[in-house]
Parts: C-alpha cells; structure tokens; sequence
C-alpha cells in the first residue's frame, strides 16, 4: 500500500487470508508521504517461513494499520535484529493484535499503545502500566 503526496490509500479491509510462500522482503509494506491510513487485515495469517528485511513495515507520518486477530509466524527468523513488524518512529496510532511467533515488534509503543500481540513467551508486546517512564 503506497501513497504520494497527491494520492490517498484509505480504509481498506482484507479479510481471511494468508500470506506466505515466495515472499522474499516484505509481506505487507504501507508507506505514505500521503494519507495511507486506516486499511484493516482481519483474520489473516502472514507466515513465510523468513523474510530479508520484515514480514509487515509501516512507514510515514499519514500511515498506520489495524491488524485484528492475526498470525504472524517466521519460523526461521531468530535472529533479535529481524523483527516480524517495523513501524517507522514518524508512524503512530497503528492497532495490531493477535498472535506473534517468533522474534519481536520494532515500534515506539508509546506512540502504538493498541500493539497488543501475544507471543509464545509472554502475554503482550505492550509496555508496562506501572511503569511511569515515557522512554521505557
């Protein structure tokens, strides 16, 4: 999903999908200058076995996406500096839940607070209520 300064890429809905196989950088890739924001992917399954770079990138200040209930899984990617999601810091109010396999979430949550994955370690990628500290 890509939009220019003179384009707009809205309010899309995907559901009940997968996407896996060949997939080589980037499953899901949504980028801005322009307005690239609010598209949705329910129930759906991203799972190639690894990718180059990251199995969903999120990227520009007008761009963010809501992943309701999905599976991310990249069974051979362990490796802490290859994350299943990059969301770019200028990228915030992004909503993604369901389950994550394998390695983590590169986002600023406090900008992301609806990034709730649970993984097979821990019950949420969410930073801490107690903790009072923005940088933490």
């Amino acid at each position: 999903l890509s939009a220019d300064d003179t384009s707009f890429v809205n309010s899309n809905k995907f559901y009940d999908g997968a996407i896996s196989g060949g997939i080589t950088d980037i499953g899901i890739w949504a980028e801005g200058p322009g307005a690239c924001n609010d598209n949705q992917f329910n129930s759906m399954v991203i799972e190639p076995y690894s990718t180059n770079i990251t199995h969903v990138y999120i990227s520009g200040s007008s761009t963010n996406v809501r992943m309701n209930d999905v599976r991310l899984e990249g069974k051979d990617m362990f490796a802490d500096d290859k994350p299943l999601v990059i969301i770019e810091d200028e990228s915030y109010g992004n909503v993604m839940n369901g389950m994550l396999g394998h390695t983590n979430v590169k986002a600023d949550l406090n900008r992301n607070p609806g990034i709730t994955f649970a993984t097979n370690k821990m019950v949420s990628v969410k930073s801490s209520g107690h903790n009072l500290l923005w940088n933490a």
